[in-house]
């Protein structure tokens, strides 16, 4: 699939696991480390998809980046999955309400991860 997406998420090991799995599956894959980087990067090159962290150490939180990002005309229907490691402080309903489309919790099985991204893109 010739898809951009856009990792925002600060922890390396998850960002490497996320971007070989997604790209095994032929998806094209780009890092942020930081709402701040993955802004700069959102306002040059169009996005399909985004993967966002809740809790993110510089600039912006996830909650602030998504609201920011559906400000923008080219992302305001774009899917948005929102991941983290604090399951009982940012649940599933707070997410969808404040513009995230999907919730995944941290620890997550890669296989159903992809498959959520896989699904995310068919159902476009």
């Amino acid at each position: 699939m010739d898809k951009n997406i856009l990792v925002i998420e600060d922890d390396v090991t998850s960002c490497l696991l996320i971007k070989q799995v997604l790209g095994k599956a032929n998806f094209f894959v780009d890092i942020a480390k930081d709402s701040i980087e993955g802004w700069e990067k959102a306002t040059q090159k169009k996005y399909d998809l985004f993967i966002v962290d809740l809790n993110l150490p510089f600039g912006e939180n996830g909650f602030e980046f998504v609201s920011r990002i559906r400000t923008n005309s080219q992302y305001k229907n774009t899917p948005i999955v929102a991941i983290t490691a604090y399951i009982g402080i940012f649940d599933k309903d707070e997410c969808l309400k404040k513009g995230f489309n999907y919730y995944v919790a941290k620890p997550f099985d890669i296989k159903y991860f992809a498959n959520l991204v896989k699904d995310i893109f068919q159902q476009k």
